[in-house]
Order: structure tokens, then sequence, then C-alpha cells
């Protein structure tokens, strides 16, 4: 089984809603604190650049409206419904499995997944 990783990152799809115009960047500084006040009414999704003392990057109203869910799961505005009513966690809860069980996929000492690409 060949699964397409890139298809699903999250930087990925950030890409294709900055290609759309569908994504405000904030470059400064934001504390955490402020981050809801930013997307509040921000009809756009956001990728804030600097957000709390570390500077993480941080996304935020990705799947705020039905023009960005179709983007992500690859269908029309039309076919949001159907594409994801066809989506319910088996196929990924099944993929999942298959990874952990080809050794593929572990957590590491703070339960984060790591998957060997190998």
């Amino acid at each position: 089984m060949t699964l397409d990783f890139e298809r699903f990152r999250l930087r990925t799809f950030l890409d294709a809603l900055h290609d759309g115009g569908q994504l405000d960047v904030r470059d400064g500084p934001l504390d955490l604190v402020d981050v809801a006040a930013a997307l509040e009414g921000n009809p756009k999704a956001v990728l804030f650049r600097k957000v709390g003392p570390e500077g993480w990057d941080l996304a935020g109203n990705v799947a705020a409206s039905r023009e960005r869910l179709a983007l992500a799961f690859g269908t029309s505005v039309a076919g949001v419904m159907a594409a994801t009513g066809t989506r319910d966690g088996r196929e990924i809860v099944l993929t999942l499995e298959t990874l952990r069980s080809a050794g593929r996929l572990t957590r590491d000492s703070e339960g984060r997944y790591i998957l060997d690409r190998g």
C-alpha cells in the first residue's frame, strides 16, 4: 500500500489556501491569549508565524467555510456532504493499524506518533 502523506499534510493544505487567496498570514509576534480575538470574524484561515514566547506557528479557521472543506476533501462545495459522509474514520483507523502492524508507526517518550517513511 502506497500512501501519499504529502497530500494530507497541514502545510500542503495551507499552501493551497494561500494560493487560493484564502489564507491570512500574520508574521508579527502574538501572545497566545490574543489568538481567539484575531480569528473571530476573520473570513479567512489564519497562519500565525510567531505565537507565544516560543514563536510557534499556529493555524486557525482552516475548516471554517464550505470552500475550505471542499478543498481539504478534494471536491466541490456541492460535494462536501457526500465526501465527508464517506469518511467516518474507519479508513484512517485501518491505515494506522496497518502502519502499526508493519512496525512503521510508533510513539516517542512523550506520546507523539513517529512514522517511519522507509
